[in-house]
Parts: structure tokens; C-alpha cells; sequence
């Protein structure tokens, strides 16, 4: 759960768990197919490919930052998706006017079991 005295790091760390434990997550409307598996919706390079699980730690530990480095992955829908699903809660992702037309905001949805609208 989140606690209102985390701090960054902790958030950090918590995501990248759940997306470690959860390469091969799908959401429920793209349950049917291989490639709906959270680790293809990666840019990061060879998470999609036969030997994806380096790729993938090397991802997971990017969002992590135990190392504090210049340039750490984060805000990607990934992360948002890893984050909704960690706290149970939906995440509301405010866009500029100049983006998107007549949408102020998208919300991600958690899809853990147990979590109601």
C-alpha cells in the first residue's frame, strides 16, 4: 500500500517489483495474444525478443535507479500500468491542450482481481 510518507525511491522500488514479477502480465483485453504481454510494450531494446529476461531486468532495474543515474526510465505507460496495479489505485495522466483535443486527462485503470470502479 502506499504510505503518504514514501518517498520517491520507495515508489521506485515498488514498481519495478511489480513489473519484475510481472513480464508476462496481460491485461484482460489483450488476454488472447502473445504479444499482449506487459514486456512488448517496451521500447527498451531486446525486451520482446527469445532472450527478453536480461533485457527485461535491465529495464526493471532502469526504473528502479538504485544507482542514480542521469538518465532512469520513468513516467512511460509501463511504469503507470505497474503503478496502478501495485496500488490498487487509478492514475490520472493530465495532458497539455496543445497534445490532445477535447481530452484534459487520461485515466489508468488498475487490472488487479479486486479492484472496482
Amino acid at each position: 500500500d502506499f504510505d503518504v510518507g514514501s518517498s520517491f525511491r520507495d515508489v521506485r522500488r515498488d514498481v519495478a517489483q511489480w513489473l519484475r514479477k510481472n513480464a508476462q502480465f496481460k491485461s484482460e483485453a489483450d488476454d488472447r495474444s502473445e504479444f499482449g504481454e506487459l514486456r512488448h510494450f517496451t521500447t527498451y531494446p531486446g525486451c520482446s525478443g527469445r532472450n527478453w529476461k536480461k533485457s527485461w531486468q535491465e529495464y526493471c532495474d532502469k526504473v528502479e535507479d538504485k544507482e542514480q543515474s542521469r538518465t532512469p526510465l520513468w513516467g512511460d505507460n509501463l511504469t503507470l500500468v505497474a503503478a496502478a496495479n501495485h496500488y490498487r489505485r487509478p492514475i490520472r495522466v493530465w495532458y497539455s491542450p496543445d497534445i490532445v483535443q477535447n481530452e484534459e486527462f487520461h485515466l489508468v485503470f488498475p487490472s488487479t482481481p479486486g479492484y472496482a470502479q
